[in-house]
């Protein structure tokens, strides 16, 4: 979730990639490494910023319906892994043909795609959207930080053990988005099609989080509160029961997006699991921290060597042009072909925040049935 600095971003990266080609790595890390000392002293700035701000939503900003959660016909279950018990719900006939995974995002569960499942069960699709790893009660039972691989992992599961198919189109949002990423990228010849919202490939996200700093700390400071200062941030984030939590995130969406019976419905899972969900964000800086490294063997390995993984199945790309939290900038080059090979793609934007799947649910899926009802290439 950051902001891209579009206009110099190519030359930026070009010029660092040849420099890195003709040094050697302890050249590279001397040149990052004397970064180090002004990004410590703007997160710390940031940080003590943070602990002066106690903004709060109005619950004017939530609407007053019932919470349509648990849907009818919804079929609850779990799936057995080396680690954890996923539990994922499933809706839609169990010999079907054609077969969805949906995965959410941060601070979410499987709840926020109900009006997307109830669409394509009813549709004729097998529809499986689990709480994801460290989510809700799918909690890894030696409690460390999940990785993006493990991610993937959990969705090849879904996949191969719950699904008719022999493979399933499969959409997210958020951090579900680079789930779905990592997945297409890693197991492709599980995914049918990828579908993400607001998140572009993983390397072009990781590319404008380290080439844009310390500038976009603007807008990705959270993420590494989230993810460096974790018992700082949950102390934060729990304080006057989630007052700037829900301000912070679902603060964010347009008025009227999210009920007052979602929002306390999720405070409740947060009592039992927002501490092992700000895992992903340790994750995350994990995964930022080892691509610097020119011989880095983690998902897509060094940033110095992007533009080689794309994903090589059909891809459609939706984002919200208001999203605060990552840059609608970095949407029009994770379309090019060094990032999605695969002939069939298409980016949409849309008039719409972060929350993008909550704020145009019809809109969006007008676009993922045209897209997957479209002629393959």
């Amino acid at each position: 979730m950051l902001r891209s600095l579009v206009g110099s971003e190519m030359c930026i990266r070009d010029r660092y990639q040849r420099r890195v080609r003709g040094a050697v790595a302890d050249q590279t890390m001397v040149s990052v490494s004397g970064l180090l000392p002004g990004l410590v002293a703007v997160v710390v700035a940031y940080l003590t910023l943070l602990l002066v701000m106690d903004q709060e939503i109005s619950d004017s900003h939530f609407n007053d319906q019932p919470k349509h959660w648990p849907l009818p016909g919804l079929r609850f279950k779990s799936l057995a892994l080396q680690d954890l018990q996923l539990n994922f719900v499933e809706a839609g006939p169990e010999d079907a043909t054609k077969c969805m995974i949906m995965l959410h995002g941060f601070p979410e569960s499987a709840s926020a795609w109900g009006e997307y499942i109830s669409h394509y069960a009813l549709a004729g699709w097998h529809v499986v959207a689990p709480d994801q790893r460290h989510v809700n009660q799918s909690v890894q039972v030696d409690g460390t930080a999940p990785t993006l691989e493990l991610l993937a992992q959990d969705t090849a599961a879904l996949i191969t053990q719950t699904s008719p198919c022999s493979k399933a189109v499969v959409i997210g949002h958020d951090w579900g988005a680079g789930a779905a990423w990592a997945t297409a990228l890693q197991h492709p010849d599980l995914v049918e099609a990828l579908v993400v919202f607001n998140v572009p490939h993983l390397e072009v996200y990781r590319w404008h989080n380290l080439a844009g700093m310390p500038f976009a700390l603007k807008e990705a400071w959270y993420f590494l509160m989230f993810g460096l200062t974790r018992p700082l941030a949950y102390w934060k984030c729990v304080k006057n029961d989630y007052s700037w939590f829900i301000w912070f995130t679902f603060g964010s969406s347009e008025p009227g997006t999210y009920s007052k019976a979602e929002i306390q419905a999720y405070k409740d899972m947060y009592d039992t699991s927002l501490w092992n969900a700000l895992s992903w964000y340790q994750m995350g800086n994990d995964w930022l921290m080892k691509g610097l490294l020119p011989w880095s063997d983690s998902l897509m390995g060094s940033i110095w060597k992007d533009g080689n993984t794309p994903s090589t199945v059909p891809t459609l790309q939706l984002y919200g042009s208001k999203d605060m939290y990552i840059a609608p900038g970095m949407a029009h080059k994770s379309l090019s072909h060094e990032y999605v090979s695969h002939p069939k793609k298409k980016m949409v934007m849309f008039d719409a925040g972060h929350w993008l799947p909550k704020e145009r649910p019809q809109e969006c899926m007008a676009e993922i049935d045209a897209f997957l009802s479209s002629p393959w290439p």
